[in-house]
């Protein structure tokens, strides 16, 4: 094996490790939580409005990345932020280990102050990547963050349904902890992460948030996923309402749509650095709003409780979809953002991922209270599609910027 087929490995390796850690806690939040609280007979209206309430972290994280690039300059202390906020993480989950028994408010506070952290380690890692992973590699390296991410949200989602069923929530969180620090570990003893050295971030982070490219790439981010991330929001109340089990939605979670979102993104990711960032970026987030435009059309004309199966499929169908719009239009960002201020830069264009997940979920929960699933699917599927022309317009002004921020760089 020659030295750079081992150093890509390695990286692939220690971010889609990192990764996992981040796909944890949204595995938990995001997927087994929505199935608990229709479980107990919560209205879909109000798990959506739940839901987007607790994601608000994870939306606002663009307010303190810009810490990270002031002092996160070095391999070491791009590492402390990452460890800090793991171990924060898990401390946030101390009160719910010592007694599973905690009040609805106390475990939604809890939880809130858990993705607080959660959305710092995510910036800090996806930072450090920036920095660190050469960007011919950007694709294959997003398309394994992607499925050590998936597997997270597979064991924590679905998984975390049926161990609870099992052993209580307790047992879930101890096991969300393990999964938070393992990571840590892996990243102390990582050798071959090591970041580029990068010009003073002075004025770069000016300049950056200047520049149209910035704010036509947060509009994208922001607009794109509204169809699927909406669906993703509501996947599991929607199987419910159509006659599955607590147990079989459980499983859903746990294997087929994670390794279908996990299929998508390796190839999204190959096909990104074949065929080029914005055209496999385009072409993946096409596909994935007529996914969740074709899942809504199928839903409208079945009688309410009914197609189950059929439903199941095509859920599993708009998860590839998933996977394969998120690796490719993860890499294009990744690729047009400014090394000296990476951490700012790309977490504004994550927090638009984020407000996408927030206000879409929310909108499909405004949706629901006047219309089915199938019409209220077809309606977020629409909005994505009505979003594609911002991504062809990020293209153009960054592909123009990108020689002015590398210009900028040597000064």
């Amino acid at each position: 094996m020659d030295r750079a087929t081992a150093t890509e490995r390695a990286h692939m390796g220690v971010f889609a490790a990192l990764y996992f850690a981040e796909g944890a806690p949204i595995g938990f939040i995001w997927w087994a939580l929505p199935v608990w609280l229709r479980a107990q007979g919560e209205a879909p209206a109000e798990v959506a409005r739940i839901v987007a309430w607790v994601g608000w972290p994870w939306a606002i994280k663009f307010l303190w990345a810009p810490l990270l690039d002031w002092l996160g300059r070095t391999t070491a202390q791009s590492r402390a932020w990452i460890l800090v906020a793991q171990i924060a993480m898990a401390a946030s989950l101390a009160p719910f280990l010592l007694d599973d028994r905690l009040s609805a408010d106390l475990l939604l506070w809890l939880l809130v102050v858990h993705a607080v952290f959660a959305s710092i380690q995510d910036v800090g890692i996806d930072a450090l990547a920036i920095r660190s992973v050469p960007p011919e590699q950007l694709g294959r390296v997003n398309g394994a963050m992607q499925v050590g991410m998936l597997a997270a949200r597979a064991l924590f989602g679905g998984g975390a349904i049926l161990l609870a069923a099992q052993v209580g929530q307790r047992a879930v969180a101890v096991a969300l902890v393990v999964a938070i620090l393992v990571p840590a570990g892996i990243l102390l003893s990582a050798r071959s992460i090591a970041v580029r050295p990068r010009a003073p971030v002075r004025g770069a982070l000016r300049r950056a948030l200047r520049r149209p490219a910035t704010w036509i790439g947060f509009a994208a981010a922001s607009t794109l996923g509204a169809g699927f991330e909406s669906l993703g929001a509501m996947a599991g109340p929607f199987l419910l309402d159509r006659g599955a089990g607590e147990q079989l939605v459980g499983s859903f979670f746990l294997l087929p749509s994670v390794a279908c979102m996990a299929g998508g993104a390796v190839l999204g990711g190959r096909l990104s650095d074949a065929v080029g960032r914005a055209r496999a970026a385009f072409g993946s987030e096409m596909v994935a709003a007529f996914a969740v435009l074709l899942l809504g059309a199928v839903a409208w004309h079945l009688p309410p409780g009914s197609g189950l199966w059929l439903c199941i499929g095509l859920t599993a169908l708009t998860y590839l979809s998933m996977g394969l719009a998120t690796a490719g239009l993860y890499a294009l960002l990744m690729e047009r953002c400014d090394e000296r201020v990476a951490a700012t830069q790309f977490a504004l264009f994550m927090a638009g991922i984020n407000v996408c997940y927030v206000l879409s979920t929310r909108t499909l929960g405004f949706l629901l209270e006047r219309m089915d699933y199938g019409p209220a699917f077809c309606v977020m599927a629409s909005l994505s599609l009505m979003a594609l022309p911002l991504l062809v317009a990020f293209e153009r002004a960054s592909r123009d910027e990108v020689a002015g921020l590398a210009g900028a760089a040597a000064e």
